[in-house]
């Protein structure tokens, strides 16, 4: 799987970089994942500053992006992770069940 981290509208510190790469435990719910993309985004409006986690993944015949909000970046990547493996775990059913039926 190729994996791109962007960081977007502020410079990441080093921690934030090792945390984000929890993201490569996805590997385990599909096989095979053909790319994704990890978006960080600091968003500023009025006074608040939102911090935006966005997963783009491929893999097969599909691609999903899940999105979330969230005041800290390692509370989204985690929530993101957490949708993300849902869905590839449902996916991953389906593709069971149709080899199973033939």
């Amino acid at each position: 799987m190729e994996l791109q981290y962007h960081f977007i509208n502020f410079k990441p510190t080093e921690n934030l970089k090792t945390f984000a790469k929890k993201v490569e435990k996805i590997e385990k719910f599909y096989d095979p994942i053909l790319n994704a993309d990890l978006y960080l985004k600091l968003e500023k409006a009025s006074d608040v500053k939102t911090k935006i986690v966005e997963l783009h993944i491929k893999i097969s015949k599909k691609s999903f992006i899940i999105k979330k909000e969230e005041t800290s970046f390692k509370i989204g990547i985690d929530k993101v992770l957490d949708s993300c493996s849902k869905t590839l775990r449902r996916e991953k059913d389906k593709l069971i069940t149709k080899k199973r039926r033939g």
